[in-house]
């Protein structure tokens, strides 16, 4: 039987930032909390819509910024990423 593990947390570098991450396989869009983006270096862009989110919760976040293509390091390989808040 093979096993998915579908979200991971660590400390990664996001745009040059040590940053507390949690990834989820399944998600599709990826999003950053407002406090660390204002450190980010990466420009964020308002969206021409509000995307609405809702935690398994229930609570309810409402984003309308993006920042197209940032970087993320992990383990030494870099990849890219659009990440909203």
């Amino acid at each position: 039987m093979e096993i998915l593990i579908l979200c991971c947390q660590g400390m990664f570098i996001v745009d040059t930032l040590p940053t507390k991450v949690l990834f989820d396989a399944g998600a599709t869009h990826f999003f950053v909390n407002p406090t660390t983006a204002t450190r980010m270096a990466c420009a964020f862009k308002e969206l021409d819509v509000q995307l609405c989110v809702t935690t398994p919760i229930g609570s309810m976040y409402q984003s309308d910024m993006i920042a197209r293509n940032c970087t993320i390091t992990i383990q030494g390989r870099l990849f890219f990423a659009d990440l909203n808040y």
